[in-house]
């Protein structure tokens, strides 16, 4: 019966280890490129199902929308953990268990004759003016070393790409993410309900975050081609105790806020919020917040609706934000609003200014205000000590690999001959020359 080691050997094989993290790479590009559930809002996978049904079809089929916390990514994960786990165990091994025994025959074809043999200490002397330290000595051969702890680098390259795999780990475990639209003036609950879409690690069932956000102000600026140049989001932070006074914070892209453990980041999904006011004829109102989402083509609507809370109505919006038409700026803003019920069919279809009023059925609907949504991603996790620990690790490991050289030279004297070898894994032409001029050094001791 072959032994388990028999069946992880071949995942160290230097082809087998550049097809997994060419693989690991790949993954992770996708990751980055395509929106991940959790990250938008999911109005923009409905959107996306729609506009190109075959490739969100392909892209929901084999979870290329939830890559990270995917059964594939984590099947690919343990196997380039486990590989590299068995390649540092092996290293360490050989590392511990170095003999300091002959030295190579190969380099040893070459012999200084000696007629009077000088002693250890002299041979020692040119040895250790180049940074050579005695390693062994016996009757048969003296051994020194430059750099001895570089052999460690590549077991401490690997030990950090080892922690970096762990850390990810963790995050597929314990992860918490949440998407969240904050109305500008309005305080979320702080509770999972706050999310319209979460990922969630696979031990992990609910995500609180635990504090209230108001969003204070969303501002954002464009470029002369139209396009997005900043988005910001100016919040306020209620701890749910009540013990802690509010803290005010300014969430960019590229620029979270952490709080409480929990990372906000800013997305790049905003809006309008148009806010109807629905009065029944015995005087009990309610109010409802309908998000309109950035056309996809400049001048086009903003566009939303949905079921109108507490009630049989169905909203249909369209938005331009000014009269123009062309700007995305709110500045006398045109409402075009669609009200059907079922049973009775379109109840209204008309425009509605701001603060203006209709009738349905008798029912008073004020258009009530109209205000910024921002995109918030609340993330929570453990991992990045980790992740941080392993690229401090890794640098490390790459430090003592490329700018310290393990070398080793052997010298052993034998029948008025003085025999010396050499070895090291790397800038062997520099270490050549080094091991010549060493050579000379002691033909003139004979």
């Amino acid at each position: 019966m072959k032994p388990p080691t028999a069946y992880i050997s071949p995942l160290i094989k230097p082809k087998v280890v550049i097809v997994l993290f060419i693989l690991a790479a790949a993954a992770i590009s996708l990751g980055t490129l395509i929106p991940q559930i959790g990250s938008a809002s999911p109005a923009f996978f409905e959107h996306w199902r729609r506009q190109s049904p075959r490739i969100y079809f392909m892209v929901d089929l084999f979870q290329l929308n939830q890559i990270f916390t995917s059964g594939w990514f984590l099947t690919l994960a343990c196997i380039i953990e486990l590989a590299l786990g068995y390649s540092i165990f092996r290293q360490f091994v050989n590392n511990i268990r170095k003999k300091q025994g002959a030295p190579p025959s190969a380099a040893c074809r070459e012999a200084i004759p000696c007629a009077t043999p000088p002693s250890w200490d002299r041979i020692a002397g040119p040895l250790k003016s180049r940074g050579y330290s005695p390693q062994h000595q016996d009757e048969t051969f003296y051994l020194f070393a430059k750099h001895p702890f570089a052999r460690w680098g590549s077991l401490i390259l690997h030990s950090g790409l080892f922690l970096l795999i762990t850390a990810g780990f963790i995050h597929l475990t314990f992860q918490q993410r949440g998407f969240a639209q904050i109305i500008e003036g309005r305080v979320s609950s702080g509770r999972e309900e706050m999310f319209l879409s979460t990922s969630l690690g696979l031990l992990q069932k609910r995500f609180d975050p635990g504090f209230q956000t108001l969003l204070n102000k969303f501002t954002h600026s464009y470029w002369d081609t139209g396009s997005i140049k900043e988005i910001n989001s100016s919040i306020l932070l209620f701890d749910d105790s009540g013990s802690v006074s509010p803290r005010e914070e300014t969430v960019a892209v590229n620029h979270p806020v952490t709080y409480k453990g929990v990372r906000i980041h800013q997305s790049y999904e905003y809006g309008y919020t148009v806010s109807f006011m629905l009065t029944k004829p015995g005087g009990k109102s309610t109010l409802t917040h309908f998000p309109l989402y950035n056309p996809d083509t400049p001048g086009a609507p903003w566009t939303g609706g949905g079921g109108f809370a507490k009630s049989p109505y169905f909203f249909t919006i369209q938005l331009f934000p000014s009269l123009s038409r062309k700007s995305p700026s709110q500045g006398h803003p045109i409402l075009y609003l669609r009200v059907s019920r079922p049973g009775a069919g379109q109840v209204f279809d008309g425009l509605l200014p701001p603060g203006k009023s209709i009738l349905l059925d008798g029912n008073l609907l004020q258009f009530f205000r109209l205000s910024w949504w921002s995109g918030l991603i609340y993330e929570k996790g453990s991992d990045m000590p980790v992740a941080y620990a392993g690229f401090g690790v890794i640098c490390l490991g790459a430090m003592l690999m490329f700018f310290f050289s393990h070398r080793e030279i052997y010298v052993t004297m034998q029948d008025s001959e003085i025999k010396i070898a050499g070895w090291t894994k790397r800038d062997r032409l520099f270490f050549n020359e080094e091991l010549a001029e060493i050579k000379k050094d002691i033909a003139r001791l004979c």
